[in-house]
């Protein structure tokens, strides 16, 4: 059995240790993210919307990323689990193939692709050049982000969540400093007490994507050290068979294209829905917009509980301690209310104050009071959703998060924007109320997946 499963710790407390370090590495790249928009969004209106064209792009591309790390998650804590540790090391030599494999080959085909992918999604002519470089310099950094994302998978899934926490919030701030020379022609210290002006780059949009690509190269760097050189169950010799093998990639597939199908699912009704919203108004669009932004933080400790439930429950049926992974399941489902009902109760009674410190539009502000309280009221079944999810992924069970996420978006989300926003003319307060039925139906599906028992192994049971 694993060190994790074999520690002698209350399942609580082994609970705790793995994802308190994973909620800070998702709050932590949520800032870094919020500061990198800022510093992009300093430059102007042109800046802002030659990245924010490629978000669809991106986002698609890094779904596609998240799951291949999520079926090397399974299948590392599944061989961990087993007390099989070379069969472990063996998927994970396997997980630095594929990522340099695949990673490349996603490199090459999005910089090709963003010679007409901005223009295909509506970018203006002023904005056209810019995000194509951006694009085509991002594009190149994902094969270092799936090495990035890959392996850090692997070394959660051997218990290990403060690894990926340092190496991530490195690479976040490296990424600010990156930032703050490439972007800028001159940085003025004067508001951090220090009277001296620094020259830099000066590359703007282009400084910004040379960034993340070098913070993005740093990260794969240092796991792939890490890999090697720290003491985790899953380290590493130089020496070894990288070839990949069918078992393994017959594991990546059941786990990574359904995730996949789930993610790029996602990212295409999300674009649909904003397509609609933007008929109802630069105000619609403006509070939709900021709504997002907020309510992107409000579930982040949830993607972090839900990588914690991937690896203690692939842990566990590997070991074939079924009851030990229920209970690991539900005390992460727990631990996720507190959190969300900690967070979200705030947010809900002070709306108003938090969405005035984004705009000082007052109907922006109040349209966008309103849809951050459906955000916030929903927000416990949608954070249950994302971690029933993890839990279902740890199993193997992935087939009824993909149905439950498909239909969401494609029988409820879409259909009741249209009706409800503008066939109604409710505006953006339908597109929400369309949002909040869609995540209610995750959420009470997946609750009730977990309540059947349905997403257990059917195996013997060991209590040894």
């Amino acid at each position: 059995m694993s060190d994790i499963l074999n520690s002698g710790k209350s399942p609580l407390k082994t609970v705790l240790k793995m994802a308190v370090p994973s909620i800070f590495e998702q709050l932590l790249m949520c800032l870094a993210g919020l500061i990198d928009t800022a510093m992009v969004g300093a430059l102007g209106a042109v800046a802002t919307a030659s990245i924010g064209i490629n978000d669809a792009s991106i986002w698609f591309v890094q779904g596609i990323i998240m799951a291949v790390g999520a079926g090397f998650m399974y299948i590392v804590a599944g061989r961990i689990g087993e007390g099989n540790m070379e069969k472990a090391k063996k998927a994970a030599r396997e997980a630095i193939t594929f990522s340099v494999l695949f990673g490349g080959f996603l490199a090459v085909l999005v910089f090709f692709s963003a010679n007409f992918l901005p223009e295909w999604l509506g970018a203006e002519p002023e904005v056209l050049p810019y995000a194509v470089k951006y694009l085509k310099i991002v594009g190149i950094s994902f094969m270092f982000l799936m090495m990035t994302n890959v392996l850090s998978s692997v070394i959660r899934a051997a218990g290990n969540a403060r690894i990926p926490l340092i190496i991530n919030a490195a690479a976040n701030l490296l990424n600010i400093v990156g930032n703050l020379f490439l972007i800028n022609e001159q940085i003025d210290l004067s508001a951090v007490g220090i009277n001296i002006v620094i020259h830099g780059a000066g590359l703007g949009v282009e400084g910004a994507a040379l960034s993340t690509m070098l913070s993005r190269v740093f990260s794969a760097g240092a796991f792939v050290l890490c890999l090697y050189f720290v003491n985790t169950p899953v380290k590493l010799s130089a020496k070894g068979d990288y070839r990949l093998t069918g078992e393994n990639m017959s594991s990546l597939v059941k786990i990574g294209v359904p995730t996949a199908m789930e993610r790029c699912s996602l990212s295409v009704g999300a674009v649909i829905v904003t397509a609609m919203i933007s008929t109802m108004g630069t105000n619609a669009l403006a509070a939709h917009h900021l709504t997002d932004q907020i309510e992107g933080i409000l579930y982040l400790p949830a993607y972090g509980i839900s990588y914690t439930a991937t690896t203690l429950i692939g842990q566990s049926i590997g070991a074939g301690r079924n009851d030990l992974a229920e209970k690991f399941a539900w005390l992460c489902m727990k631990l996720n209310t507190v959190i969300i009902i900690l967070v979200c109760v705030p947010i809900f009674i002070m709306a108003g104050n938090i969405m005035g410190m984004f705009t000082p539009d007052p109907a922006v502000l109040e349209l966008g009071t309103i849809t951050l309280r459906f955000a916030a009221g929903f927000e416990i079944l949608f954070s249950s959703s994302i971690v029933a999810a993890g839990i279902c992924r740890g199993s193997g069970d992935v087939k009824m998060p993909l149905f439950v996420s498909a239909v969401g978006v494609w029988g409820i989300r879409i259909e009741l924007v249209y009706l409800l926003g503008i066939v109604m003319n409710m505006g953006l307060i339908g597109v929400w109320l369309a949002i909040s039925a869609d995540v209610s139906w995750r959420g009470i599906m997946l609750i009730m997946r977990l309540k059947s028992k349905k997403w257990l192994p059917h195996r013997e049971v060991c209590h040894a």
